[in-house]
């Protein structure tokens, strides 16, 4: 697509959360068209999550480029308990879109939920 990434991050978030506070850090990052719309996609279901299990009044979303790689960061203040067991979550599946781009995503998930995904 010709909207860059950290755009299309925040329309994403302003239509799916919309009952709690949003934090931006978003810098711009090169993707290939593949894995941006892949990138877009795994967002979308990080955030419905977000708005639909954890209860959080405030989410954090972070993008930034680390050594030629792009990460992408969800923090939630929520109950935290998003484990890659629960299947209702889609975490897994997650993870399997995340491998295939040859990424790697990490989930915390104690106070809150903290999301990474490096590709």
């Amino acid at each position: 697509s010709s909207v860059p990434l950290h755009t299309e991050l925040q329309d994403l978030a302003t239509r799916v959360l919309t009952g709690c506070e949003v934090t931006f850090r978003l810098e711009e990052v090169a993707l290939v068209e593949s894995a941006h719309a892949e990138l877009i996609l795994i967002a979308t279901e990080i955030l419905r999550n977000c708005s639909t299990h954890s209860r959080a009044t405030h989410i954090g979303i972070n993008l930034y480029p680390v050594n030629n790689r792009t990460c992408l960061e969800v923090i939630d203040n929520g109950i935290g308990g998003a484990h890659v067991k629960d299947g209702h979550y889609g975490i897994s599946g997650m993870i399997e879109r995340v491998h295939a781009l040859g990424g790697s995503l990490t989930i915390e998930s104690t106070e809150g939920t903290r999301i990474a995904i490096l590709i």
